[in-house]
């Protein structure tokens, strides 16, 4: 067991740009410095991914949940974005992002 303080932090954004048919989800965890999961929805597996040797021995049912969920999140965003831009009487013509960072 290891002593000592910690931080938790998930950072998220979903881009759009001109010319892009789909947007880009991106999801980042990281404890203190170290990341140790991500998702790019631009990325070819479409899946979370493990970025820290201790996350290793997880099953595969763990990263479909994950995955699942971090859809649920992308499809939140997405959401977010178009209600966003209504509200603002604004269109994705342009450059867009929607970000979160929680810690």
């Amino acid at each position: 067991m290891l002593l000592g303080t910690y931080q938790l932090c998930h950072f998220q954004t979903l881009l759009t740009w001109p010319g892009l048919e789909e947007s880009q989800f991106i999801s980042v965890s990281y404890v203190n410095d170290t990341q140790f999961m991500g998702f790019d929805s631009r990325a070819e597996s479409q899946r979370m991914q493990h970025r820290a040797p201790w996350l290793d021995q997880q099953k595969p049912k763990y990263w479909e949940e994950e995955t699942q969920s971090i859809l649920r999140e992308e499809k939140f965003f997405k959401e977010v974005m178009k209600k966003v831009l209504h509200v603002y009487n604004q269109s994705m013509s342009g450059l867009t992002r929607l970000s979160g960072l929680f810690c």
